[in-house]
């Protein structure tokens, strides 16, 4: 009898393990391109644009050029087969330098193409933070992956062309010199043979 009982029971467990749905987590899309990330920087407050380069995006405040240097970074994504669910964008920090305090990841308008142009007015890539949704703030430490999840309704809500955008900032810009975040770009990615920035969706 008891031993009835216990079959019993066990088809039971069984029965509902195999009813629950799983998780199932897919990678929706990667950075295709070395101009589909970069960084827009104010030295002095001028603006300068460039693209990635080999030690990664950063995204802080410091000292380039001899110039007080705040920088945000940008990426962005073709997500032409997004079925509607929730997206997280996974991204590697490469190193944290003195006390930058947290991320702030938006969520913006496409900005195009990343162009390392000289001499150009291009204030209008930093003012695309000005339409962004903040997604969410995060404080990785030195080689350490970021996880930060985009809800599929501010997905909704951005999402241009089959494409998503991406602005990467100090919560605190009004830090002190040498404070801020390198990021992998599709440049020190493709250089180390190491995993592009990637977006994963969930579903349940």
């Amino acid at each position: 009898m008891k031993l009835m009982q216990f079959s019993i029971v066990l088809l039971l467990i069984i029965f509902v393990m195999g009813c629950t749905s799983p998780t199932n987590i897919v990678k929706l899309s990667e950075i295709a391109r070395e101009k589909d990330d970069g960084a827009v920087r104010i030295y002095n407050a001028q603006y300068n644009l460039s693209i990635g380069d080999l030690e990664g995006e950063i995204s802080g405040v410091f000292i380039g050029l001899n110039n007080d240097m705040t920088s945000r970074g940008l990426y962005r994504f073709n997500i032409s087969n997004w079925e509607g669910e929730d997206i997280t964008f996974n991204i590697r920090c490469n190193e944290r330098t003195g006390n930058p305090g947290s991320l702030a990841v938006y969520v913006i308008d496409d900005f195009g193409s990343v162009s390392d142009k000289q001499g150009v007015d291009i204030s209008r890539y930093w003012e695309f933070l000005e339409g962004g949704v903040l997604a969410g703030e995060v404080s990785p430490l030195t080689n350490q992956w970021m996880e930060i999840l985009i809800p599929k309704n501010i997905v909704e809500s951005k999402l241009d062309h089959e494409t998503i955008a991406f602005m990467i900032k100090l919560s605190n810009e009004n830090k002190t010199e040498g404070s801020g975040y390198s990021l992998i770009t599709y440049e020190w990615s493709i250089l180390y043979n190491f995993s592009l920035p990637y977006l994963t969706e969930k579903f349940i």
